[in-house]
């Protein structure tokens, strides 16, 4: 029997056993979906019945392997569980027409950590219908998607059996292919196919959609705003030209005016059904359109009427405080929900939209009407906001904006990775303390004993039997105190941009909390203990800082959002006031200072809890933000001041005007110590005249050719001299420590909030006191900064005082800073450039790594064949760990990690890590020692295999290829090409011409031809691939890859000689022919992947010779060569593959 009919014969088998029970009249309605069975007719319970007759024998059919309440039994827990899939799969059946109540309850089993153990995927079926959903974690909204072919609906398919049998009457019956549905059926849940659609085409499919409709969004969003877009829409003009701004404003101001007043309207948008009534904009607009003479009793149009009130009035204003002009009408269908959700900025209220635009607006973009007729499709997901938010800034930025921010919007299935690894060991690790605990002490047993009992469970595992109240938790007060202390962690996002993370983490904690409250209340859960929850999380855990005004504004809106996802009223209370805790600013500069080597607040004597105290009335609503702003104002002169006097590093400073001089001298009592050298030399760069000189060693200095120095106590009493100079035509370099005069430099410096952001004043709850001294300490620290050479000049003056600061990254602060902020035993989780793992000058970066965070992990990505961020070349890692006063100098890191569309999800979520220790790259394999100078980078590792033969080639390090280099020139040369973003073969002559040759290519010269054979075959092999993708960036074949790859002992070679020669020959042959010089101006070398089997040969030549098993030697051939098809016709750039490029491999 064919795979097809065996699904036929189960339905018609099906068709039969239903039309045993049931009359001709309730058959027919049953199959067409009219009517339910009842168990006096089934003769058992509806389920069972369904289950029995058609779901599982369906489930059988396809070879899936069926497990019954996999998750235990139970109100609130799946069915069944697939369990023969590389991915876990719940289920739930019912009864006959009852599939919308399938996937109600799939929905609900997988957002509940506990029902769901980590499932993404669910089927729900009555039988009839087969529909699989995915769960989209990590975004604003929780988002179900149906996976692609499914539902699959065998309704008509029913019916025409039952119709041929002659168990219904014809009429309306519909003809139909049972066979094509049936195979269809097949074709999707056959373990094999189904493994393969959950694992790779659902992933793909799913994230390409919302890709796409993306892209769409954002092309009509600049379109409609900017006239910018692809021109796939067409305007006769803009939002941006229909503004009217205040006296003043810029271009830019204009712009970002725009972005604001978009996004404002489509958080309106995403309350609409939960806080304010459906289609409320469109009538809105639809309104005015059509009674534009009635509305107009305010004055002004469609903005000034009716959006600006909706805005700064009605959500930020009681009812009974409204003025009698909004009161009534549309206006009494606007709650009240708190007193800073809009609040307008300075000379917000001077702008005015004229009317044409906005509405079109209004009706194309924020309600979707344009977009619909393109895909079908307007619902629009809040993380929209963050998308747009990263691609418009960008856009009205020149393209300059990620460059300058170093700023890419987080992949959800990356910010999964990093809560999976960073905030549930945390959530993990306090239910472990709190029962273990319990049990301990209910029991009389041993802590250790009991934390190892309850250490036995899995988180997922835990939570059900928390839900359930069994084993171990059962404790009411346990469950209580983890409750709390889960709500009492605090979270930091030190660069949050638009605040996907923020969001990701909070639903992560809420989830869990919900499994507690769940063990708490049982089944007795409404919407505001929901939302109760959800806003004490908000209010309590989550806080965020970026230098970005407007990515806090979406940051801000999008917790809102997350806070009434799972429905809000107005009975519920006023939303709480979260601006205090996600807030603009520079998170580099502020207390605690990091100033060689600093991290404790001593002498610190504000008034923290009255600060604490102050926080807390205005999040209620009991003040307002004028007088929260208005306390810390007060404060902020004496907290500058303050500041100032912690900084004691010293920066070099050139002042060439006395303007200069007298602002930064204004508050000095005397130059030293702020100051501790002086130079000076003439403005116009010439040498010193000795009259010149005379007057510099009258004033102390010690004067030479161009210039006089003056050190230290020397310089007390010496700063109107020192001005002086400056107005004789004398300018001054200083070594000195940052000052107010700096502080005040920076508040004014570009667009940006790059003002001083002192953590201890502005999150007061964070800061912990020891005796006389103060630490920031969060529980989490997550992220992805910003990367790249985007410190500024000013902010170098700060920055200077860092371990890290002579790193030309933002990234290497951005990591000190936030191990600072992180608590002892907190842990870390963060997106962040992987140059700091693998480029040489970061070496002091991976030396605070390892030296404040054990349990260290980093999983290192390449750029091809795909991107982890879309459309950034950048290489990432995520880097997770927990800080700690003991740190074990125990860093794992994986192998590099790639990956296509097909497989990026399989390759996220099995992730492989091994230890490093001994095997950083200095001059040779494992010759250098994390945190000195000899560290030229850390290995990615990934598997015991990898780390076997790293130590083999250790081992095999006493000679190089460095060793065998001549610095004279020779006429044995192997010529290489350093830069380039795929493999370049190295070569035996130089095939370009003198003019094409790059600076990058030049020739290495050795003593022999065997040396040079052998280099030459090296070069080419799988072996030194795999050390180019151990410690390189997989873009460039620097000196020092080539040059500590080790090289075999001479009198092996030499008894190897003649193959050596032989090889070498035979593929500089192979490459000599595949080189076009017309197309290969690069330095790529077409179609070398036919040459693989030689370079089989080179591994299988000197891998003995390292002491390589055949087992090791196949690992090294194999390396990556799953990606070794062509890419070219996609597009994209070539993989970097083998030392051949293995392009084109299985082509």
């Amino acid at each position: 029997m064919s795979r097809s009919d065996k699904i036929c014969s189960i339905l018609e088998d099906f068709v039969d056993d239903l039309n045993e029970k049931l009359e001709p009249q309730k058959l027919e309605q049953t199959l067409r979906g009219d009517y339910r069975p009842v168990t006096a007719e089934l003769g058992s319970q509806p389920e069972p019945w369904i289950r029995h007759h058609l779901i599982r024998p369906l489930i059988d059919a396809v070879d899936l392997e069926w497990e019954p309440e996999i998750h235990g039994g139970g109100q609130g827990y799946p069915d069944f569980g697939i369990t023969n899939l590389d991915v876990k799969v719940i289920g739930e059946d019912k009864s006959l027409n009852g599939s919308d109540e399938a996937e109600d309850d799939i929905e609900q089993y997988l957002n509940n950590r506990a029902a769901s153990q980590g499932a993404e995927y669910g089927i729900a079926t009555d039988g009839i219908i087969w529909t699989v959903l995915r769960i989209e974690l990590g975004g604003d909204y929780l988002d179900y998607t149906a996976v692609d072919p499914t539902p699959i609906n065998f309704r008509q398919e029913l019916l025409h059996i039952a119709n041929e049998k002659n168990y219904i009457a014809q009429s309306g019956v519909s003809e139909v292919d049972i066979e094509a549905k049936a195979e269809l059926f097949y074709e999707t849940f056959n373990r094999e196919d189904f493994n393969t659609l959950l694992t790779q085409e659902a992933p793909r499919i799913i994230r390409s959609k919302k890709k796409a409709g993306i892209e769409e969004f954002y092309d009509l969003y600049v379109e409609l705003l900017f006239g910018e877009g692809s021109g796939s829409y067409s305007y006769d003009t803009t939002l941006l030209d229909d503004i009217q701004a205040p006296e003043g404003a810029t271009e830019t101001d204009k712009r970002k005016f725009a972005i604001k007043l978009v996004n404002r309207l489509l958080f309106v948008k995403f309350l609409e059904g939960d806080v304010i009534p459906d289609s409320f904009l469109n009538k809105r607009v639809n309104n005015f359109q059509d009674a534009q003479e009635k509305v107009d009793r305010f004055g002004g149009g469609l903005y000034k009427s009716q959006l600006e009130p909706l805005f700064f009035s009605l959500f930020n204003t009681e009812e009974d405080d409204r003025i009698s002009k909004h009161r009534g009408g549309w206006f009494d269908e606007v709650p009240y929900l708190n007193g800073s959700l809009f609040a307008p900025e300075k000379e917000e209220r001077g702008y005015d939209v004229d009317d044409r635009m906005l509405e079109t607006v209004v009706q194309d973009l924020v309600e979707g009407h344009e977009l619909s007729e393109n895909n079908g499709n307007h619902t629009l997901d809040p993380s929209v906001l963050g998308n747009v938010f990263e691609m418009t800034i960008n856009h009205i930025s020149g393209g300059q904006s990620q460059k300058k921010e170093g700023a890419y919007y987080t992949p959800s299935d990356v910010i999964r990775l990093i809560t999976e690894q960073s905030v549930d060991p945390k959530i993990y690790e306090i239910l472990v303390d709190t029962y273990s605990s319990r049990v301990a002490s209910a029991s009389n047993m041993d802590e250790g004993q009991a934390r190892e009992l309850v250490g036995d469970y899995d988180l997922g595992e835990m939570l059900r039997e928390i839900e359930q109240r069994q084993g171990y938790f059962t404790d009411p007060e346990a469950l209580e105190e983890a409750y709390d202390r889960l709500g009492k962690l605090k979270i930091v996002d030190p660069a949050c941009g638009s605040g996907h993370f923020l969001t990701a983490v909070l639903d992560e904690i809420h989830r869990v909390r919900m499994s507690l409250l769940r063990g708490m209340k049982g089944d007795n859960l409404d919407e505001k203990d929901v939302y109760s929850a959800k806003k004490d999380l908000v209010l309590n855990t989550i806080y965020g800082v970026d230098v970005n005004p407007i990515a806090i504004e979406i940051a801000k809106l999008r917790v809102w959002l997350k806070m009434v996802e799972e429905g809000w009223r107005e009975e519920f209370g006023r939303l709480p006031n979260i601006d205090v805790n996600i807030v603009p600013g520079n998170s580099l500069v502020g207390l605690p200072a990091i100033s060689s080597g600093q991290s404790m607040l001593q002498a610190f004597d504000v008034d923290l809890s009255g600060i604490q105290n102050v926080r807390d009335k205005y999040r209620e609503g009991q003040i307002n933000r004028r007088e929260l702003d208005t306390r810390i104002d007060d404060l902020r002169p004496e907290i500058r001041q303050f500041y100032a006097e912690n900084l004691n590093h010293y920066f070099e400073d050139e002042v060439e005007t006395t303007g200069k001089f007298d602002n930064l001298t204004a508050n000095l009592d005397s130059l030293y110590p702020v100051v501790d050298a002086a130079r000076a030399r003439r403005k116009d760069g010439e040498n010193l005249s000795d009259r010149d000189g005379d007057k510099l060693e009258s004033i102390g200095f010690t004067a030479y050719k161009k210039s006089g120095r003056l050190d230290g106590e020397d310089l007390r009493g010496k700063m109107g001299e020192l001005r002086s100079l400056i107005e004789d035509g004398f300018k001054l370099e200083l070594e000195r420590r940052p000052t107010a005069y700096d502080l005040e430099e920076l508040q004014e410096y570009g667009e940006l909030s790059h003002e001083a952001f002192h953590w201890i004043v502005e999150f007061p709850e964070a800061v912990v006191k020891d005796g006389t001294e103060y630490s920031v300490d969060f529980d989490i620290v997550v992220g992805n900064p910003p990367y790249g050479d985007l410190v500024t000049g000013i902010e170098r003056r700060f920055t200077a005082g860092y371990r890290t600061g002579n790193i030309r990254d933002i990234a290497a602060q951005f990591l000190e800073r936030q191990l600072q902020l992180l608590g002892d035993g907190g842990v870390f989780g963060n997106v962040i450039t992987l140059r700091l793992i693998y480029d040489s000058k970061a070496y002091v970066s991976r030396d605070v790594l390892n030296k404040k965070l054990t349990d260290t992990r980093i999983a290192c990505f390449g750029w091809r064949p795909s991107y982890i961020f879309a459309g950034s070349e950048a290489l990432a890692a995520v880097i997770t760990g927990q800080k700690s006063e003991e740190p074990d100098d125990d860093i794992q890191t994986s192998r590099f990690i790639l990956f296509s569309d097909e497989d990026r999800k399989q390759r996220l979520e099995n992730i492989d890590y091994y230890r490093t220790d001994d095997l950083v790259l200095g001059e040779t394999i494992g010759g250098g020692s994390i945190g000195e100078s000899s560290d030229k980078s850390m290995p990615k590792v990934g598997t015991e295999i990898a780390r076997n033969i790293l130590e083999k080639l250790s081992d095999a390090s006493g000679t190089t290829i460095r060793d065998k280099e001549v610095d004279e020139k020779t006429e044995h040369k192997v010529w290489r090409k350093e830069g380039a973003r795929y493999w370049i073969n190295p070569l035996l002559e130089s095939l370009w011409s003198e003019e094409d040759r790059s600076r990058e290519t030049k020739p290495m010269h050795f003593n022999s031809e065997l040396e040079r054979y052998t280099t030459f075959l090296l070069m080419q092999s799988s072996l030194f691939y795999n050390h180019w993708m151990t410690y390189g960036d997989q873009q460039h074949v620097s000196w020092k890859l080539v040059r500590s790859f080790p090289f075999p002992n001479m009198e092996a070679l030499r008894e190897n000689e003649e193959k050596i020669e032989k090889l070498a020959g035979e593929l500089w042959t192979g490459i000599e022919e595949r080189f076009h010089p017309e197309i290969n101006v690069s330095g790529e070398i077409q179609g070398v992947a036919e040459l693989k089997p030689l370079v089989d040969q080179v591994d299988e030549l000197f891998g003995p010779m390292f002491d390589l098993s055949e087992e090791e030697i196949e690992y090294v051939k194999q390396l990556d060569t799953e990606y070794g098809r062509s890419l070219r016709e996609e597009g994209q750039n070539q993989l970097p593959n083998g030392a051949v490029s293995r392009v084109e491999l299985n082509d």
